[in-house]
């Protein structure tokens, strides 16, 4: 059961190939209250972004014929909950994330689609050698509504890469630091820093700023929830 590293678009790869899916016994997502959790989810971006470490995963790969759900896409807290899949489908290989769901939950959704109808953005101008270490540069936007120069919709980011590969930084930037051609040159290179930062920790696949351990599949059903209980 050795620790395993692994970067954010890796994770979030699992989890859209549904190799990574939720155990029925785990707790619904609590992180989804429209504003009371949002400084979760601040603190944990904020958290990625300092390279603060965010705590490991904890899967059981297994073929056993477990019920499972998958992880939601765009989160809307007035939605029914996710139901198990088909039966039929419970014994396929898979891996069982027994702890994890709030934060992976937490990026899959802000990084892809929306949350709460509303999008994550970052604050360009965000400068944390000048700023206390309890603030952020996150903070939530409508999906829809137009937003400041210097906010950046973080699933634009993550869209970006889909279309122009690990290369299309280059352009990613200068498309960028175009709209804020207003501001001067040192808060441009504070931006371009910004910018590469957030690429290389979200799109990087060998950047490997998570991790989680693995149970292997030879442990019994019992061991693992005797796991989870302890947890």
């Amino acid at each position: 059961m050795g620790y395993q590293p692994i970067s954010v678009r890796s994770a979030l790869q699992k989890i859209t190939s549904r190799d990574w899916v939720l155990p029925v016994t785990q707790r619904p997502y609590v992180w989804g209250d429209r504003y009371r959790f949002e400084k979760a989810i601040y603190r944990l971006f904020d958290s990625l972004y300092r390279n603060y470490p965010i705590g490991t995963f904890l899967l059981w790969d297994t073929a056993e014929a477990v019920p499972f759900r998958e992880f939601l896409q765009v989160f809307d807290p007035d939605a029914s909950p996710a139901r198990p899949v088909e039966r039929g489908a419970w014994s396929r290989q898979k891996n069982l994330v027994y702890d994890g769901q709030q934060r992976l939950q937490s990026i899959f959704s802000c990084l892809l689609y929306t949350f709460c109808g509303r999008v994550l953005c970052f604050d360009l101008f965000f400068d944390p050698a000048t700023e206390a270490t309890d603030a952020t540069g996150f903070l939530f936007a409508e999906a829809n509504a137009d937003i400041p120069s210097q906010l950046l919709r973080l699933n634009a980011l993550y869209e970006d890469y889909r279309r122009s590969g690990r290369d299309g930084i280059t352009d990613f930037r200068r498309r960028i630091a175009k709209t804020l051609e207003y501001v001067g040159d040192e808060k441009i290179a504070l931006v371009e820093k910004n910018i590469d930062k957030l690429w290389k920790l979200f799109n990087d696949e060998t950047y490997e700023v998570l991790g989680f351990f693995t149970i292997p599949s030879d442990f019994a059903k019992t061991d693992v929830q005797e796991i989870f209980v302890r947890l």
